[in-house]
């Protein structure tokens, strides 16, 4: 992901943008990895980077990184006013922290209280990376426009409906949400784990790089 994330450094620092919304056409087409390896990847280009949940249908980054994820250490209970910053947020090294989320019978919102949390906890950190829904359900990215951030958008090639797609891109034209780029990727259903290092999840072996994708299929 070093390609990646290097390319994703400078695009938003052009548009001086801070948030960072990782969506895709479908359901189960990497974004939690992808979020996971790209922050990974900004993190080792010594910028301040923070993972966030917001998947609700399928939160998954505390998993990725090997954490349990309870209610209490959540951005669930941070949301509702259960908790405090310094009790939600995982510091996997410096400068690279997670804001895992839960599937609860009360899923997060995306209205004008989130946004106004995420904006006060971005201030600590050069970029946030939003593990967003699939645009399938793309009122959910839409609501968080305010946010005045872009979308990284994948892709899989083997699986995302053509008219899908261009559903969707209409649909965002309209919002006025941009688009940074697209990732073309083909990442199976299973979900693997991370485990972020000085080198980056790039230096994986051949066959994990033919399995995943290494984030060079980028960017148009």
């Amino acid at each position: 992901f070093s390609f990646l994330s290097h390319i994703i450094d400078l695009r938003l620092s052009a548009e001086n943008k801070k948030f960072l919304f990782i969506s895709s056409v479908c359901p189960d087409e990497g974004r939690s990895s992808v979020t996971a390896g790209v922050g990974d990847g900004l993190n080792a280009l010594e910028k301040k980077v923070l993972l966030v949940d917001l998947d609700v249908e399928q939160p998954e980054l505390g998993a990725l990184f090997g954490y349990r994820t309870d209610y209490d250490h959540s951005l669930n209970a941070l949301y509702r006013g259960d908790a405090i910053e310094e009790d939600v947020i995982m510091h996997v090294r410096p400068g690279f922290d997670v804001l895992p989320a839960i599937l609860d019978e009360q899923r997060l919102p995306t209205d004008g209280s989130m946004i106004s949390l995420l904006k006060k906890i971005a201030v600590s950190y050069d970029y946030v990376l939003i593990d967003s829904p699939a645009t399938r359900q793309a009122g959910k990215i839409m609501d968080m426009n305010q946010l005045g951030g872009t979308i990284l958008w994948l892709i899989r090639y083997d699986t995302a409906p053509v008219n899908e797609i261009r559903k969707t891109l209409e649909h965002m034209k309209k919002s006025g949400m941009s688009i940074l780029g697209c990732v073309v990727n083909a990442v199976p259903g299973e979900m693997i784990r991370f485990k972020p290092s000085g080198e980056g999840p790039a230096n994986r072996s051949n066959a994990h790089r033919k399995r995943y994708g290494t984030g060079r299929e980028v960017m148009e």
